[in-house]
């Protein structure tokens, strides 16, 4: 169902008047995602991980590039010198709920410029072509830039009181 993302590939304006390209993420991004990931402060890797994370492992990364374009989808947001600087992705979970979790990540120097809205605006584009119900993205209290976003968005905003965490959800689906 829906259409074929392998190649989907777009230029976006960003608040500061610069240009990005999100791309759908592919198989040969693995050294890009690990160059990457060795940038992140801390602080990111823990809002994005929930912990800390010393690197990605070879499974992480076939995990992260490997995907069908469907029930699990992702971009990249690649800058003018072509160095990837965020990832965004989708990930339907199995059983009866026809829900995706959201996730994203943007190098800090990139933050702010809207990188995570622009994939954000198309993940659900994507989702809503192959059939999906809904978005949801859990998300530590402290980020709020993320929070933020979902906000804006339109998303619900929840609270685990178990767990400490807030989620975010859109439904897809009248």
């Amino acid at each position: 169902m829906g259409v074929d993302l392998s190649r989907f590939e777009v230029r976006e304006s960003l608040r500061d008047g610069s240009a990005i390209i999100l791309r759908a993420i592919r198989p040969d991004d693995k050294q890009s995602l690990a160059d990457g990931f060795a940038q992140l402060t801390p602080q990111a890797i823990h809002w994005r991980f929930f912990g800390a994370k010393a690197g990605l492992s070879e499974a992480d990364l076939i995990f992260l590039t490997e995907i069908d374009y469907d029930r699990h989808m992702g971009l990249v947001a690649v800058d003018e010198e072509g160095q990837v600087v965020g990832v965004g992705r989708y990930v339907a979970g199995e059983g009866d709920r026809n829900v995706a979790e959201l996730a994203f990540i943007v190098g800090e120097p990139f933050q702010g410029r809207g990188i995570a809205s622009a994939m954000l605006c198309h993940l659900q584009a994507a989702a809503r072509d192959h059939g999906l119900d809904g978005l949801e993205a859990v998300i530590q209290p402290d980020n709020e830039d993320m929070l933020d976003i979902f906000r804006r968005a339109g998303f619900a905003m929840g609270w685990d009181e178990v767990e400490g965490l807030r989620t975010a959800t859109l439904r897809l689906t009248a």
